[in-house]
C-alpha cells in the first residue's frame, strides 16, 4: 500500500513540476482589471507601466495613437516608466468611463504598475508595483481621490471560496463513490473506511494538480489536469481496490468486480468534478 501511495505522489509531483515546459503551446495568459471608485462617469485611460524597464518607447508598437497617448508617452518618459506595448493586443491604452473593466489578453507583464490618466484635469495616478499571480489574474483597481491601489479580486473571500469548493468536491466524491460501492456489494466499515481514505488522499493530490496547472495554463490546464489526474487516480484505485475490497468481503467478490467499481466510480466523479469546476470558475468571475 505504501508503494502505491509513493507512486501516486511521484506522478503528481512530476506533473506539477513538468507542466511549465508546455506553457507556450496553449492559450496565452491574461490580466483583468476591475476599476472601482470612478463613479462620476468621467472618461479616463488605463495602461500598464513598469518602472524597472527601459523607459524608451517605440511608437511602432502602438496601434492607437491619439492625444491621450501623446500625454501618456510624455508622462512615462519624464517619470521613468516603460509602458506595456504589444502589437497583437487590443491597444497600448484603453479608454474607460466610470467604474469599468479592462483586460490585457496576450502575455501581460509579470510585474506592473497601473497608470490612470484623466484628460479633463490632466491628472495621472500610478499605483505601486504588483505581480501577476496566475495564468489568468484578476485585480481590483481602487481609486480614492488622488491615490490608486491594486489588490487581488476577491481577496480573503476568494481564498475562503476556494477552500470551501475543495471540501465540497471531496465530500461529493466520497458520497458518490460510497453509494456506488453499495451497488457493487461492498459493505462494511473496512470497505467504506478504505474508500474514504483513498478519496481524501487522491482528491487532495488531484486538486493540487488542478490548482497548479490552472495557474500555469489557465482553463486548458485545468481541464488537462482533471482528465490526466483522474486517469492516474483510476489506475491507483483499481490496484488498491482490486486487492483490498475482495479481501474485506471474504473473497466472495472477485477482484475484477472491484476494478469495474473503480472505473464506474471514477467516471461518475469525473463528470461531477468537471461540473463543479465549471460552476466554480463561473462564480469566480462574477
Amino acid at each position: 500500500m505504501k508503494k502505491v501511495f509513493a507512486i501516486v505522489l511521484a506522478l503528481f509531483t512530476f506533473s506539477i513540476i513538468g507542466v511549465t515546459a508546455f506553457a507556450d503551446m496553449g492559450p496565452k495568459p491574461s490580466s483583468t482589471f476591475y476599476v472601482k471608485g470612478v463613479e462620476d462617469g468621467r472618461e479616463y485611460y488605463i495602461m500598464l507601466v513598469n518602472p524597472d524597464d527601459d523607459p524608451y518607447i517605440s511608437d511602432g508598437y502602438v496601434r492607437q495613437k491619439d492625444v491621450a497617448w501623446e500625454r501618456i508617452r510624455e508622462f512615462c518618459l519624464t517619470n521613468g516608466y516603460s509602458p506595456y506595448l504589444c502589437p497583437i493586443a487590443s491597444g497600448s491604452h484603453e479608454k474607460m468611463t466610470g467604474s469599468d473593466t479592462a483586460e490585457w489578453g496576450y502575455n501581460p507583464p509579470d510585474t506592473f504598475c497601473v497608470l490612470l490618466y484623466f484628460p479633463d484635469d490632466e491628472r495621472f495616478l500610478v499605483s505601486n508595483q504588483y505581480k501577476k499571480y496566475a495564468f489568468n489574474s484578476y485585480f481590483d483597481v481602487n481609486v480614492n481621490g488622488n491615490s490608486v491601489t491594486v489588490e487581488i479580486a476577491g481577496g480573503a473571500k476568494r481564498v475562503a471560496a476556494e477552500i470551501g469548493g475543495l471540501l465540497l468536491r471531496i465530500a461529493i466524491t466520497v458520497l458518490i463513490e460510497v453509494g456506488i460501492a453499495k451497488g457493487y456489494g461492498f459493505f462494511g466499515k473496512k470497505s467504506f473506511r478504505l474508500i474514504i481514505i483513498m478519496n481524501v488522499i487522491t482528491q487532495l493530490l488531484l486538486n493540487a494538480l488542478i490548482y497548479k496547472w490552472s495557474f500555469d495554463l489557465g482553463g486548458l490546464g485545468e481541464l488537462l489536469a482533471l482528465l490526466i489526474g483522474e486517469a492516474v487516480v483510476f489506475a491507483v484505485e483499481a490496484i488498491v481496490y482490486g486487492n483490498a475490497l475482495p479481501a474485506f468481503t471474504g473473497n466472495e467478490i472477485k477482484s475484477g468486480r472491484a476494478v469495474g467499481y473503480a472505473f464506474v466510480a471514477n467516471s461518475a466523479s469525473l463528470v461531477g468534478g468537471g461540473v463543479l469546476l465549471f460552476v466554480s470558475d463561473m462564480l469566480s468571475k462574477i
